[in-house]
């Protein structure tokens, strides 16, 4: 119970004191000038609520950064991985929901900032549930804040009424903490789940097949060759001039057709489409023959179908395919059955084998065959039938006719 403000029941609290001044707004911290945060009352006694500023810090004097926590700590952040239990009333369904978030640590000011993770389609809003802001503790130290040492692998953080479990946390600060003292021990549920996994790993694992790194080495590059067909053997057939694409992106070849003038064939824009040339073509394969996985069985329902994959390979076919490694000028590939020479390459392509195999022969080969002889007539014997000219004139055309004499040689000659 208080005394009655009354003369004798008051005390003068100025005896015994020599300091009477104001307090001052502005101090040095670390030889940086700044605004002090806390603010004493006259001579320096604190005010009632206030909290006296630690003599200590977190390093020992002499040890760590001499420079303020806004300077040495400037953008670092701590990121742990967490998440918080939710209640739900007004659904029979469900009676909670997990919600997985992020909690960032900022120590250059012990701020405090949590993002839920966004999923699609939840029904819910999302994003950033708290705000950056130094978050108090719990009651009753609620005139405190959140620092550092409260963040750890494993712990529960009440922020606002809500309490979030810290599960895991980022390389940077597993190490962050780890300087600073702080032991951050190892999820327990994940390294769980990790042993768990070992013993799930198949004996043969499905074979990857990662074209990435070759695509995006070599996207765009081209390896152009010329050859020619000889088809000369065949009826009505003639030497057939080619430019074959080689892209090393995919290793996969397309062949487009040289015609000359007037050729009398037409014109397709490719003569073999791209795609990947088989080296022993022995006709065509049945659809699924030659993939490269082979489905064993399926098996659920028709909107939750599940398949095996054959890890054997049985009855698999090693279908070989051409690569640069087997284009040069000189060699003869098998496009589908029809021997193609290979007579001259490009600059690229020069640069390329230069490069990569240490080729320096390029000479071309100069394939030319005459196709445009002309057939001789060929003169039969006399038959016995008629004259000698009767007979020559029934083997020009089919139906004879008979000899058309130039009465003008008859008169000038025949005499």
């Amino acid at each position: 119970m208080a005394l009655p403000f009354l003369p004798g029941n008051t005390f003068e609290r100025k005896i015994g004191k020599d300091k009477f001044h104001l307090t001052h707004q502005f101090d040095k911290y670390n030889g940086v000038g700044m605004l002090t945060g806390n603010k004493l009352g006259v001579g320096g006694v604190p005010l009632a609520g206030e909290d006296l500023r630690p003599k200590n810090s977190v390093y020992p004097r002499g040890e760590g950064p001499d420079r303020p926590a806004w300077l040495a700590f400037d953008k670092q952040v701590l990121c742990f991985d967490a998440y918080f239990q939710e209640s739900i009333t007004e659904r029979p369904q469900e009676q909670y929901r997990i919600r997985k978030c992020r909690v960032y640590f900022y120590p250059e000011d012990d701020t405090v900032q949590v993002v839920e993770q966004r999923q699609n389609n939840v029904g819910f809003p999302q994003g950033t549930i708290l705000k950056r802001h130094r978050v108090p503790l719990p009651a009753p130290n609620d005139d405190r804040f959140y620092t550092y040492d409260q963040f750890n692998v494993g712990a529960e953080v009440s922020l606002y009424g809500r309490v979030y479990k810290l599960i895991d946390c980022d390389s940077f600060t597993r190490n962050f903490l780890t300087k600073l003292g702080v032991r951050v021990p190892p999820d327990p549920f994940l390294k769980h789940r990790q042993v768990a996994d070992g013993t799930q790993n198949p004996l043969r694992p499905y074979e990857r097949i990662d074209t990435l790194k070759q695509f995006i080495n070599h996207d765009t590059h081209v390896l152009r060759f010329w050859g020619v067909w000889d088809d000369t053997e065949s009826l009505y057939g003639d030497v057939r001039n080619f430019v074959i694409n080689y892209f090393l992106a995919d290793d996969t070849m397309e062949i487009r057709e040289i015609l000359p003038p007037n050729s009398g064939r037409d014109a397709p824009p490719t003569y073999l489409a791209r795609n990947k040339l088989p080296k022993d073509f022995n006709g065509l394969r049945l659809p699924g023959e030659n993939a490269p996985r082979t489905v064993l069985n399926v098996f659920g329902q028709l909107n939750k179908q599940r398949w095996i994959l054959d890890n054997l390979k049985t009855g698999a076919i090693d279908q070989k395919y051409y690569t640069d490694q087997d284009l040069s000028i000189g060699q003869l590939i098998n496009v589908y059955g029809r021997k193609v020479l290979l007579t001259d390459c490009d600059e690229f392509t020069k640069n390329y084998y230069r490069t990569k195999y240490g080729v320096q022969d390029f000479t071309p080969i100069n394939y030319k065959k005459d196709n445009d002889y002309k057939t001789l007539k060929q003169s039969y014997p006399y038959t016995g039938f008629g004259s000698e000219e009767d007979s020559l004139n029934s083997t020009k055309k089919l139906l004879p006719e008979p000899v058309k004499k130039d009465f003008n040689k008859f008169m000038g000659f025949d005499r």
